[in-house]
């Protein structure tokens, strides 16, 4: 088990970001419910996917604790704002899946901001997407407020590019730091179709 805290790791927010995007629960079969870590000539990829969002950050390795230096599979044991548990996973059979395959090409996407205020995203897509309520569709393609709000907590103050193909492709978000983000788009009824979706419960 390795602990990771907010003191003694300079790359501990990262590792908490990419972690949020792990699978929830502990299936023994199920790659997506690890962290995925790849060591590449002194460049550490860390990687969380649950199938609807990917988070995936390149680190210099020496900002990380040297045992987590290497290719492998975690467990996610527990995850504050300040402490992350990290237990290797020891299941030779597990493969995870080709995450690069997950992240669309730049040069495909149409870009929807460059900014560095994470709320500057939010509001565009929010107008974009609200202009569609007149519209004679059955569905519309959206983002879960969630998963937007939790891709977007690691830019807050850094630059960042945000591109999407089509409105029903993923939102590809790709910052200065190393930090890239991937939200998938759902499919939604058009009489469930409103501004809570990016705005959540409250309203806010």
């Amino acid at each position: 088990m390795i602990e990771i805290t907010r003191k003694t790791c300079a790359a501990f927010e990262a590792l908490r970001w990419v972690s949020g995007a792990v699978r929830e629960g502990d299936s023994r079969g199920d790659p997506l419910s690890n962290l995925r870590t790849e060591l590449k000539r002194k460049k550490l990829h860390v990687v969380g996917c649950d199938a609807r969002r990917l988070h995936s950050y390149e680190l210099p390795a020496d900002k990380v604790p040297e045992s987590l230096r290497k290719t492998a599979l975690w467990k996610v044991r527990k995850r504050t704002k300040t402490v992350l548990w990290l237990e290797k996973n020891t299941e030779g059979t597990l493969k995870y899946p080709d995450w690069r395959t997950v992240i669309p090409p730049e040069s495909m996407g149409i870009e929807v901001a460059r900014c560095h205020l994470p709320e500057a995203l939010a509001a565009a897509l929010t107008l974009r997407y609200s202009k569609r309520i007149n519209m004679d569709r059955e569905k519309f393609p959206i983002f879960d407020h969630s998963y937007l709000s939790a891709a977007l907590e690691i830019f807050e103050g850094l630059g960042f590019r945000a591109c999407q193909e089509c409105d029903t492709r993923p939102l590809l978000i790709k910052g200065e730091s190393g930090a890239t983000a991937v939200v998938m788009t759902a499919m939604v009824n058009r009489e469930d179709f409103g501004l809570e979706f990016m705005q959540g419960e409250d309203g806010k």
